[in-house]
């Protein structure tokens, strides 16, 4: 028997939702955006995301003993939510680049069970790589903090 991922259905119900609003604000085109352009081209990559899960999940045939030990990691949701809430209260104090590398620790070590080398690394590099893209290409403006980048 195979059974249908309820949450690629719900996705694909949200993403035919957000496709549907957007054409009401006005889409525009590719050289004159309009307020729906955005949403437009999000709802579509939620549909297409949630097509592809719903299409495997009723290609994969269910295996009764699945489901056994869900919920174990229930504890990583809360994890991320503390971890987002430290990222905006220790932002304008730390700065961007000291908040998302501890950040990045917490989520890749604690939440993910890496070792700490392989943490640090990725830490570094996705760090290095989001503030050159985020303040050095788009020059969005961060909070300096302690360090001066």
């Amino acid at each position: 028997m195979k059974k249908l991922d309820k949450s690629a259905i719900f996705l694909l119900a949200l993403g035919v939702f957000i496709i549907l609003e957007a054409r009401t604000m006005g889409v525009g085109s590719f050289s004159r955006p309009g307020a729906g352009l955005f949403p437009l081209l999000s709802g579509v990559v939620l549909l297409t995301m949630a097509l592809i899960i719903l299409v495997a999940s009723a290609a994969k045939k269910v295996n009764p003993s699945a489901g056994k030990g869900e919920g174990r990691n229930v504890w990583s949701v809360f994890y991320v939510l503390g971890a987002l809430l430290f990222f905006r209260l220790t932002l304008p104090v730390l700065g961007y680049s000291c908040t998302a590398f501890i950040v990045l620790i917490f989520l890749i070590k604690i939440v993910g069970g890496h070792k700490w080398f392989p943490t640090v690394v990725w830490s570094v590099v996705f760090t290095g790589f989001s503030y050159l893209l985020f303040a050095q290409w788009l020059m969005v403006q961060f909070p300096k903090g302690v360090l001066p980048f």
